[in-house]
C-alpha cells in the first residue's frame, strides 16, 4: 500500500473537497502527519522482519570508532555485529567497560565494542581497515503522499494503517462512528502472532538474519 493510496481510502470515507483548500491539500497534509504516527506505531511495535537491515560498519585504519548510520534503530532481541572474516559475533560491552580497556592498553585487537556518543566504538586503535557487517533494526521511513509503496507488509497496511488512521481522523472530528479502535487493538494482536511465531519457547529468527556469510 502506498501512502497516498491510504490517504484517498479516508478521503473517500469521510471527506468532500473544501473549495477553500485546493484538492484538498492541507487536510491531506494532516493526514500525512496521522498516518506516519500510525506507522511509526506499528514500525517500533516489536521486532519484526522488515524492521531489520545488514549493513557494512568500516573501522577505518587510525580509528577506534565508528559513526551510527542514520537510520540505525538498536540491535533488538536478534541483532548484533559480526566479523565475517572470523564468523565471530562481537560482544556488546558498557560504556565504562570499553573506556577503562582503552586506559589499560594499548590493544591491537578485540572481539568487544560499545554503543556511545552515536558511535561503534571499540577499545583498540585500527593498525588497517576492518570492516564489521551489522544486522540491526532501522528506523520507519518518512512518508510522503506520493505511490511509492510502504515497507510494511500490505495486509498489515490494510488491517492496521488504515484502521488507526481512521482512529486518529475521527479523532480530530470527534467523530464517534465505527468503533476502529478496536479493529487496530486486534488486527496488531494477530500481527504478533503471525509475525513472530514460538517454536519451543524461542522467538523465530528474522529470515534476514546471514551475518554476512
Amino acid at each position: 500500500m502506498t501512502p497516498a493510496g491510504a490517504i484517498d481510502i479516508i478521503m473517500r470515507d469521510y471527506d468532500k473537497v473544501d473549495p477553500a483548500d485546493s484538492n484538498n491539500s492541507a487536510l491531506r497534509t494532516q493526514y500525512l502527519g496521522f498516518l506516519q504516527d500510525v506507522y511509526d506505531y506499528a514500525f517500533d511495535f516489536r521486532d519484526f522482519e522488515w524492521t531489520f537491515d545488514e549493513t557494512n560498519v568500516t573501522l577505518s585504519s587510525g580509528q577506534n570508532s565508528v559513526a551510527l548510520g542514520t537510520t540505525f534503530a538498536g540491535f533488538g532481541t536478534h541483532g548484533g555485529l559480526w566479523d565475517s572474516s572470523r564468523r565471530v559475533r562481537l560482544t556488546e560491552r558498557s560504556k565504562s567497560y570499553i573506556k577503562a580497556l582503552r586506559e589499560e592498553g594499548p590493544l591491537t585487537d578485540s572481539l568487544e565494542f560499545a554503543i556511545f556518543d552515536s558511535k561503534f566504538q571499540f577499545p583498540f586503535t585500527a593498525s588497517s581497515n576492518i570492516t564489521y557487517r551489522a544486522f540491526h533494526r532501522v528506523r520507519a521511513e518518512t512518508l510522503v503522499d506520493n505511490t511509492t509503496e510502504m515497507v510494511l507488509p500490505d495486509r498489515w497496511c490494510r488491517r492496521i494503517v488504515l484502521a488507526g488512521l481512521r482512529v486518529r481522523s475521527q479523532l480530530a472530528k470527534s467523530d464517534a462512528r465505527q468503533d476502529w479502535k478496536g479493529l487496530l487493538k486486534d488486527g496488531m494482536g494477530q500481527l504478533c502472532r503471525d509475525e513472530n511465531p514460538l517454536r519451543s519457547g524461542v522467538q523465530k529468527m528474522p529470515m534476514g538474519v546471514s551475518a554476512g556469510w
